[in-house]
């Protein structure tokens, strides 16, 4: 999630508290669900690490991997395959390209938390808060001028 000031913050997408940090409920959109989610398997907040890879994957692909399959195969593929690599990984950083391995990880003990994501080189090598800030404000205007 993006702050009004330009900040990044990776927020919790699923709703558990701290009396209730672990889930049994299997829900979720399949092509952005972790495999421990779909295998029926006990689950915390790790879960939003998996779907902030398949979001990135899919800024950089324009889909989440397997959306040509049906939901029910895309499942059974995250389980047993895998996360396909990008198609052309040669255009992206290797920073980036270890951040979205680290999002990926199939196993949920070695997921990175949160946390830990946000002492990443990918994302500590981003530009300051404040530009970023001015640069959604670009963009903003940008579109708003574009839509009259």
């Amino acid at each position: 999630m993006l702050n009004n000031k330009g900040e990044l913050k990776i927020i919790p997408h699923v709703n558990l508290t701290k009396e209730h940090s672990f889930q049994h409920k299997v829900l979720g959109t399949p092509y952005w669900m972790a495999p421990e989610m779909i295998r029926g398997q006990e689950y915390g907040i790790k879960v939003d690490i998996w779907s902030l890879g398949i979001m990135l994957m899919e800024m950089l692909e324009g889909e989440p991997p397997y959306m040509e399959f049906p939901p029910l195969r895309a499942l059974f593929l995250i389980i047993t395959k895998g996360i396909p690599p990008l198609k052309e990984v040669h255009k992206h950083s290797p920073e980036l390209i270890q951040f979205l391995n680290q999002c990926l990880e199939k196993d949920v003990e070695k997921r990175p938390t949160s946390d830990l994501l946000l002492e990443d080189p990918f994302l500590l090598k981003a530009c300051s808060s404040e530009k970023f800030a001015q640069v959604v404000q670009q963009a903003r205007t940008y579109l708003s001028n574009s839509i009259q």
